[in-house]
């Protein structure tokens, strides 16, 4: 009976630890300016990053779908990122950029601002505030 008691006990302890294995978003309520990550800084965990890449990504084919211009993704892949926490509350600037090698070798670079509703990235709510679209030299 000891045995029972103590496996389920044990279980549970190890899914309260599941759930509150939450990925926040960093410096959510902060109003200084902070870089997260670049190619010199990564202030971020494995969870955050994959999120903000998520959301890099989603943002930038949304963009392609609102210009009539829809590009075709099959052909871009993932190049950098770069995340910082602006000065306003809850607000913060992604640069998301791909690389493609057909038709022709090209880079583009997203920019965006976006606000975040809440301080959870597993299912994040957030507006794109501004999103700017360069080329850039391979």
């Amino acid at each position: 009976m000891k045995k029972i008691v103590l496996g389920a006990l044990l279980l549970l302890g190890l899914a309260g630890c599941g759930a509150q294995n939450t990925a926040p978003i960093p410096h959510y309520s902060s109003t200084k300016e902070q870089e997260l990550l670049s190619s010199k800084k990564d202030k971020l965990n494995d969870t955050q990053k994959k999120q903000f890449w998520k959301i890099g990504r989603a943002a930038a084919k949304r963009a392609t779908k609102v210009d009539g211009n829809e590009k075709n993704w099959k052909y871009l892949k993932d190049d950098t990122l770069y995340v910082a926490k602006t000065a306003k509350k809850q607000q913060y600037e992604i640069v998301y950029q791909v690389k493609a090698t057909k038709p022709f070798p090209v880079k583009v670079s997203y920019g965006m601002l976006i606000k975040f509703n809440k301080n959870s990235l597993e299912k994040p709510s957030y507006k794109v505030q501004s999103l700017d679209t360069n080329l850039v030299d391979f």
